[in-house]
């Protein structure tokens, strides 16, 4: 596994089964809402919304953290109200 990735895995294991209790209701929530306010309309939003970075700026953990960060905002919505999506160049 990408080590990068692991880091990202692994914060998993920080939190406590209460507040992933806590989390998964508040995501209930906001997925109903979205339901009860958009229904089966469709939303559109550009797929990324950064340029591709230069490989210098991706060199560091720091630096890439915050870009995949940036690059996967827009799509990890669908992901968290249980949407589909599709990315179209």
């Amino acid at each position: 596994m990408d080590p990068r990735v692991r880091v990202r895995m692994e914060r998993g294991f920080e939190i406590s089964e209460a507040d992933f209790a806590a989390t998964l209701a508040k995501r209930a929530e906001l997925i109903a809402a979205f339901r009860s306010e958009i229904g089966d309309a469709l939303v559109l939003l550009p797929t990324v919304t950064i340029q591709p970075p230069h490989f210098d700026d991706v060199d560091t953990d720091e630096g890439f953290s915050r870009l995949n960060l940036l690059a996967l905002r827009n799509t990890s919505l669908a992901n968290v109200i249980d949407r589909c999506s599709i990315s179209l160049p």
